[in-house]
């Protein structure tokens, strides 16, 4: 079950601004964040989007996806980017380009430990 449900209460991001899929929170595996619509394909062509994960400290072993959909719905969603945390990292960035989607969200594959994630969608 995911933190934030697909459908409920969308927040809109254009292009060079940012939305905060989990917001200092300590989810429980798999959660999914909140989901960000940044427009259609057809109004924007091909779209970029931006993940960037933080924890409060580095943490033991954490996963962390960039999952895109074109329908408001859980089944709909694809990972496009993993960042996977190995004990050393505190914040991995991914920066897909080239997609069609309408909307975007973190999705909390693992994790190990008690720190809390801060993980920003922008939009490019």
């Amino acid at each position: 079950m995911p933190n934030y449900q697909a459908g409920a209460q969308v927040v809109s991001i254009s292009p060079g601004e940012m939305g905060l899929s989990f917001n200092a929170e300590n989810p429980a595996a798999p959660q999914a964040g909140q989901e960000f619509y940044l427009g259609s394909s057809q109004q924007r062509g091909l779209l970029g989007v931006s993940l960037e994960a933080e924890w409060s400290a580095a943490p033991a072993a954490a996963v962390v996806e960039l999952q895109v959909a074109n329908n408001q719905a859980d089944s709909s969603y694809v990972t496009v980017n993993t960042l996977t945390f190995t004990g050393a990292q505190k914040v991995l960035r991914c920066d897909p380009a080239g997609l069609s989607f309408r909307y975007a969200r973190a999705l909390l594959r693992s994790h190990t430990g008690a720190e809390t994630l801060t993980a920003r969608i922008l939009s490019r």
